[in-house]
């Protein structure tokens, strides 16, 4: 799965992102019989068995994105999905199925990655163990894509064109259908925080100071504090984009009660030492 980190004021959580509505079953056993091994993709009936091997793919998941676009026939309104394996349970020659849904029929840099890392975050899994990657949505070029003056040009068009579909029209033809692109693909994946997930913002800050900023442990810190500020920045420019376009704001999850509380328990607490 991707996490997504992201500071917000004095806490700082990772938001778990997935596809909407997977199907997964569970315990199915390795066939090689018939060309079906661990971490697989199967597109219709093609198994893209090239990616099994070569570590390219692991490492760039936008080359994953447009190989398994390249197998599909989007025409064919019967393939609503693929399949990818896992890696196999410990021990074990069974591993999980996960069907998932296409790729977006338009190339796209921003969500092809993450649809590729997605992807990658399930075949490169063993089932009882979760591979986490933090997506870093600076690195991967967010934050040129939903720039400010991005956004100052849909609000001066949000003034000429009331109805969002004529605004969404014009927003094409002055040549920003990849904004759209990237809004519409995260409007359709799921969110989710766990209570595992959020943490007070200056308990990173005490590790930071207690390794030493210098350290291999303590850059690896300070970067990922940096992204989950940088993220949390990317993240309201795409609600106001949203905002701007459908009049309402993103669907993301917020803590819930029980978590709201142990967090004010966890403020209070630092407060109370400092």
């Amino acid at each position: 799965m991707l996490q997504l980190p992201m500071t917000i004021k004095d806490i700082t959580v990772n938001v778990t992102i997935n596809f909407n509505n997977i199907m997964v079953e569970k315990d199915k056993l390795d066939s090689r019989t018939i060309g079906l091994e661990e971490s697989d993709v199967i597109v219709d009936r093609t198994n893209i068995k090239s990616l099994r091997n070569d570590e390219y793919y692991n490492k760039n998941p936008e080359a994953l994105t447009a190989i398994i676009r390249k197998n599909i026939n989007y025409s064919n309104r019967g393939v609503t999905n693929i399949k990818v394996t896992t890696k196999k349970y410990k021990d074990s020659d069974f591993y999980d199925v996960y069907y998932l849904p296409l790729p977006p029929f338009t190339t796209n840099p921003i969500t092809d990655y993450i649809y590729g890392s997605l992807l990658n975050s399930i075949r490169l899994s063993t089932p009882d163990l979760d591979k986490k990657i933090n997506l870093d949505l600076h690195k991967i070029g967010f934050d040129n894509l939903i720039s400010k003056e991005f956004l100052n040009h849909i609000l001066t068009l949000k003034n000429n064109f009331l109805d969002p579909y004529l605004l969404e029209d014009q927003i094409r033809k002055d040549g920003y259908g990849s904004q759209l692109d990237v809004l519409n693909f995260f409007n359709t994946l799921n969110y989710e925080i766990n209570n595992d997930d959020f943490i007070v913002t200056s308990e990173i800050d005490d590790v930071i100071n207690f390794l030493s900023k210098d350290s291999k442990e303590g850059r690896k810190l300070v970067n990922y504090k940096n992204m989950a500020l940088s993220n949390y920045e990317s993240y309201l420019a795409l609600g106001t984009f949203n905002n701007l376009l459908y009049n309402r704001p993103l669907t993301w999850p917020s803590l819930s009660l029980e978590q709201q509380k142990t967090l004010r328990l966890k403020l209070d607490s630092k407060r109370n030492v400092a």
